[in-house]
């Protein structure tokens, strides 16, 4: 079976509706970092009767109108985060940089991500440092290594910002999960 950007796309929409059912309103309100063809929230749609408002990030352009185009950290960044629901992550890799940039603006909601794992599965230097206390001259030396601990550092990292549980499919090197991040209790 040849694999895809969305070869599990059952589990990205049940995850996805397993979201919004936890959510109590009708209306919701998503933002789709990496929004592609819109090919998973399209079919998370079709089976739920909630109504489903989606700002779409990519960084290509594609013919939907309506999507913007660029670093979706840009628009993290700039946009109000309130005004969502649920922030959707679904890249490969493991989306650090924006998860960072939701943790600084205190973004309360549900955060939806993916993190897989390619190639050699290097990890993000910063993730490594703060979960590990590790400086660039060590993270040198072992980085093959501390890849086959991806996730224990992501769900430390996770953990640091307050987020007690995620939920999800952890399938080989690819990990669906979402978490709901609640307002920080830390000292500001």
């Amino acid at each position: 079976m040849k694999k895809t950007d969305n070869s599990l796309i059952d589990e990205k929409v049940k995850l996805r509706l397993e979201v919004l059912e936890l959510i109590n309103k009708n209306e919701i309100n998503v933002l789709e970092c990496y929004s592609g063809k819109g090919l998973v929230w399209n079919n998370v749609k079709i089976k739920t009767n909630k109504i489903i408002n989606i700002l779409k990030i990519d960084q290509k352009r594609i013919s939907e109108s309506g999507v913007l185009i660029g670093d979706n950290r840009k628009y993290l960044k700039c946009l109000d985060l309130s005004k969502f629901d649920i922030i959707d992550l679904d890249a490969y890799g493991i989306p650090f940089n924006q998860l960072e940039i939701i943790f600084k603006k205190n973004y309360e909601g549900y955060v939806i991500c993916t993190m897989i794992q390619t190639g050699m599965g290097c990890i993000n230097n910063e993730l490594i440092t703060i979960t590990t206390g590790f400086d660039q001259k060590i993270i040198s030396l072992c980085r093959v290594f501390l890849s086959r601990f991806a996730l224990q550092l992501l769900c430390k990292y996770l953990y640091i910002n307050d987020v007690q549980n995620i939920t999800g499919y952890f399938i080989e090197r690819k990990r669906y999960f979402y978490f709901k991040k609640e307002r920080s209790q830390k000292c500001q």
